[in-house]
């Protein structure tokens, strides 16, 4: 039964690869969403003229 462990022992790093990956992807999104207005959608005076 020693294969056992190391299956589940893959399989939860497996899911904190993901969760990680993940995590990040979100992070990267709202630094974007924060610091670029063009991404919020926010109007600048000059391209609506």
């Amino acid at each position: 039964m020693g294969g056992l462990g190391l299956k589940r022992g893959v399989d939860v790093g497996a899911v904190i690869m993901l969760v990680t990956l993940f995590g990040l992807i979100v992070a990267i999104f709202a630094v974007v969403l924060r610091y670029d207005p063009e991404a919020r959608g926010a109007r600048n005076r000059e391209r609506d003229r």
